[in-house]
């Protein structure tokens, strides 16, 4: 799926408030099929890279969105595409932040797991071999 397609619909959902039920509801009210399956779809866009949607399936999303690709015009749109690349940038970097956070905890656990294999006696297990006693 193409990654700005799954952030204009992010970022649509946001600015309208749209929960992807709400969204399923009115694709099932507009074009009939289950709410349920157009939730299922929704969330595999917004979630699986990997999931490869039908065209018609984008164009009803965006539809429920009130967005078209085919009427998609300045007047018609208040979208401000420079906040919403700064908003991405702000993401990108607290996303960045996160992960060094994250590598930050792993070190300190990996030092507290080393440091209590250090403390701990060693166990001494009884030898397998028996001895014969004579």
């Amino acid at each position: 799926m193409q990654e700005n397609v799954v952030e204009l619909i992010r970022e649509l959902m946001k600015t309208q408030q749209m929960s992807i039920r709400k969204i399923s509801a009115r694709i099932a009210k507009e074009h009939g099929g289950s709410a349920l399956g157009y939730t299922q779809q929704i969330n595999r866009i917004l979630n699986d890279s990997d999931y490869d949607p039908n065209f018609s399936t984008v164009q009803k999303v965006l539809s429920a969105l009130n967005c078209s690709f085919w009427q998609l015009t300045t007047s018609q749109t208040n979208f401000d595409f420079k906040a919403i690349e700064g908003r991405l940038d702000h993401l990108d970097t607290e996303l960045a932040d996160l992960k060094l956070t994250v590598d930050q905890l792993r070190g300190s656990v990996e030092g507290l797991v080393q440091e209590l294999r250090l403390s701990q006696p060693e166990v001494k297990r009884p030898s397998a071999s028996i001895h014969s006693s004579s």
